[in-house]
């Protein structure tokens, strides 16, 4: 189970703790009031649901951007997060945020939770771990999905934004592609079927390397 303790290793199991084994979260601001186990919706896995709330909301963040008046805490909402799974079990961490207002009615917004990856409902740390996943290289989309308990179309968009900050650079004109630190000196060329058959696509690899330096739709 998860703790807040971030500088303990490990918590060894006793009667204080019901038996259960406890480990450091490594959440910022993550405090935790409650833990229970389920089973997901395949019936495969076990998930521990992890509840919380985030620490005391600090004078920074109730300054209004708009007026520079103290905003208050007009009501809250739960956000549930995945995060590191624990061997064949998926981590989940439900958080209660707070919602704050200005008075003058200038502005509101949620609290920002420092451990959520930017435009998903993951933690920085999961993030982290499937980028490892896919930069080793011996997993497929599928098979990252089935280990970290996300789906395969989340891993792709992780996937995708890796590899723009590998090969990209970005500009006014939007991203363009980084010059190559070696060029190939041997190319092939082959297209493929695509579907049921009717359609095709085309690859261009490097023949030492094995990677794929083009692909596109089409002959």
């Amino acid at each position: 189970m998860y703790s807040t303790n971030s500088s303990a290793a490990f918590q060894v199991s006793n009667e204080s703790n019901n038996g259960l084994l406890f480990i450091p979260s490594s959440l910022p601001g993550f405090t935790q009031s409650g833990v229970y186990s389920r089973i997901d919706a395949s019936g495969n896995h076990s998930i521990y649901q992890c509840d919380g709330v985030l620490c005391e909301v600090t004078d920074e963040e109730r300054i209004c951007p708009v007026c520079g008046q103290k905003m208050h805490i007009k009501s809250s909402r739960s956000i549930t997060l995945r995060h590191l799974p624990f061997g064949f079990t998926y981590i989940h961490i439900t958080v209660k945020v707070q919602r704050l207002f200005c008075e003058n009615g200038h502005h509101t917004q949620m609290r920002s939770i420092p451990f959520r990856a930017q435009k998903h409902t993951i933690t920085t740390a999961l993030e982290s771990y499937i980028e490892d996943l896919l930069a080793s290289g011996c997993y497929t989309l599928k098979e990252i999905a089935e280990r970290t308990g996300v789906g395969a179309h989340l891993v792709g968009e992780i996937d995708k934004a890796r590899l723009s900050r590998l090969y990209t650079d970005q500009t006014e004109l939007g991203p363009v592609l980084k010059k190559p630190d070696t060029c190939s000196r041997y190319l092939a060329i082959d297209e493929f079927k695509l579907h049921n058959g009717h359609k095709y696509a085309t690859h261009i690899i490097d023949l030492e390397t094995g990677h794929v330096l083009w692909i596109a739709r089409g002959k």
